[in-house]
């Protein structure tokens, strides 16, 4: 049976961003992950596609910066259930590890849909996926990507690069209907369409037969925390495993970090959160103090030359005041809540998305404010 002082299940983001914290402050950390490849970016995979990148080319590390730093990275193996009682985990092998302090970053797993007349439906979530996506669009010669979040209109792009066409298909009236209120959706999405990104919006996939049977069908429709395997412990859980903000769960010694952790009901799934939740669990697990703070989250889009910044919780929001501007290549709407700016989004001016964030994030009051110009001109 193996031992480690520090273990860590999941080696995206947070996983790495926790061995990499205790560097220096435990000599003895093993990483798990379920791939068959060292840690890597998994935001590059759309370059797999679109630029014939290879795993090299994405990794975070190469192999010599884990011997030197004495992280071992065991590949190819996932946690199937844990002990607490006797701090051992059980991987998908057989094989137990021993463990003095377990960190839990096992990440997502995309979530899965049935498509009419679709053969075989892929997903873009590994570098393996990414391959398969690649050889698809090459056979078929277009590709249909079910969801318009950032993911789908990052992979549509990625896609077109590559020299194959794509189109996108959701259910809902536009695109982003997380990070955009309507008027912002309706702008991107015709946006979009100009620059060659088709997208069928209000769409009945069982009247799409034509278009998904000649087709690379690749859904893009969200993730949910990969924790089937705490099933049979107190580790209590929600949607995700709650966590403090020292990242501890509800049992000593056990720490979680990343899309897999809920932080006082929120589950972003963002890789600037995963990272810095992936420091403090990392930190902790090797004696120290941090906290984590709730960062707001501000997605950004990139694509086709066109940026995208939103801030706060725009899907959700009740606002006592919107204030809204339409320019032929820039779109803004803020939404205020007792003179604070509580969400905003902006569309063709990153800087500006910027400027807002940190209003959002000191809390900045705008007394007295009647116009978005207004408030522009006191940020």
């Amino acid at each position: 049976m193996k031992s480690t002082k520090i273990l860590i299940l999941g080696a995206g983001p947070a996983g790495f961003s926790a061995a990499k914290a205790a560097l220096g402050k435990c000599d003895d950390i093993t990483m798990i992950n379920s791939e068959k490849y060292l840690p890597y970016y998994r935001p590059r995979l759309n370059e797999i596609i679109a630029k014939n990148k290879s795993i090299d080319d994405i990794l975070i590390k190469k192999n010599d910066w884990y011997e030197k730093n004495n992280i071992k990275v065991i590949t190819s193996e996932f946690a199937t259930s844990i002990d607490p009682n006797n701090k051992l985990v059980t991987l998908k092998s057989g094989e137990k590890i021993k463990y003095e302090k377990l960190i839990i970053a096992s990440g997502s797993i995309a979530n899965k849909i049935k498509v009419p007349h679709a053969d075989e439906i892929f997903s873009l979530y590994s570098y393996d996926d990414a391959l398969k996506i690649k050889d698809e669009c090459k056979n078929k010669g277009k590709a249909f990507i079910i969801g318009g979040g950032i993911l789908g209109i990052e992979l549509a792009q990625a896609i077109i690069d590559s020299g194959t066409p794509a189109s996108i298909g959701i259910i809902l009236e536009y695109p982003l209907e997380r990070q955009l209120d309507r008027d912002g959706g309706l702008f991107l999405k015709d946006k979009l369409d100009r620059l060659g990104i088709k997208i069928y919006t209000n769409s009945n996939f069982e009247e799409m037969g034509d278009l998904i049977r000649s087709s690379c069908v690749i859904t893009a429709v969200g993730v949910k925390p990969n924790l089937d395997f705490i099933k049979d412990t107190e580790i209590a859980s929600k949607r995700g495993i709650l966590v403090n903000d020292h990242m501890e769960t509800s049992i000593k010694d056990i720490y979680a970090c990343g899309d897999v952790a809920e932080f006082y009901g929120k589950n972003p799934g963002l890789i600037n959160i995963a990272n810095k939740q992936g420091e403090v669990a990392g930190l902790n697990a090797c004696g120290e103090d941090a906290s984590y703070s709730e960062i707001i989250p501000s997605p950004i889009l990139k694509v086709s030359g066109i940026s995208i910044i939103s801030c706060g919780d725009i899907e959700n929001n009740k606002p006592s005041k919107v204030f809204r501007s339409t320019q032929e290549d820039k779109y803004i709407v803020c939404m205020l809540k007792e003179n604070k700016i509580d969400a905003a989004a902006v569309i063709g001016d990153v800087s500006l998305g910027t400027k807002l964030k940190k209003a959002i994030d000191s809390s900045k009051s705008f007394d007295n404010i009647s116009s978005l110009d207004a408030i522009l001109n006191n940020l």
